[in-house]
């Protein structure tokens, strides 16, 4: 029965999606690129391991009772995002890469400026969230408010509205739009004020 729910547990895209994002979160340089280019291979390749295994294993669909949230991060990291939620006034404890209740809480305030922007991890920061909220941060330490992230069409519409080569290299649709968003929003508005 355990092994079913093994088998069955990989078949899920979601729980796929989770693990070899925590791959890819917990891993840097070299491990880093090899999961991100091969991230999408692979979980097909599990998701037909899971498949496999299920028609071996015959038997009942494995009904999984509750949920568990869990956010597998290294000390760096939390320390990392305990910083910049610091910086963003979301946490107020000690700065010790320890993720407990404060810091929790400080990921969801974290989430919720992000918006749209949030990778879909439910109380999770990635790394790239967190280059967001930098970014934020960076922008009020310039001066300006930036309470509410501008969307994927506002990053467009911005882009081709600005005469500038770099537009050609920034996607709207991801977080480095956004950044790049962030950080020209809050240069021109140092510059008008």
């Amino acid at each position: 029965m355990i092994l079913s729910g093994v088998c069955q547990f990989l078949t899920d895209r979601k729980n796929l999606d989770e693990i070899y994002n925590q791959a890819v979160d917990g891993s840097s340089g070299d491990q880093k690129e090899y999961w991100e280019t091969y991230r999408k291979r692979m979980i097909g390749h599990t998701q037909t391991v899971g498949k496999h295994c299920l028609q071996q294993m015959g038997g009942k669909k494995v009904v999984f009772s509750k949920e568990v949230r869990v956010c597998n991060q290294n000390k760096r990291n939390v320390r990392l995002n305990q910083k910049v939620l610091q910086g963003l006034g979301l946490y107020t404890s000690a700065i010790d890469g320890v993720s407990g209740p404060n810091y929790r809480r400080a990921v969801t305030g974290g989430e919720k400026l992000l918006r749209q922007w949030e990778d879909g991890k439910k109380d999770c920061l990635g790394e790239l969230e967190r280059r967001a909220l930098e970014a934020v941060l960076e922008a009020r330490k310039r001066g300006s408010s930036c309470e509410v992230l501008p969307n994927s069409k506002e990053i467009k519409d911005r882009l081709q509205s600005v005469n500038s080569v770099q537009k050609h290299f920034i996607d709207h649709d991801r977080i480095s739009g956004l950044v790049w968003m962030i950080g020209s929003v809050s240069e021109l508005e140092m510059r008008l004020s």
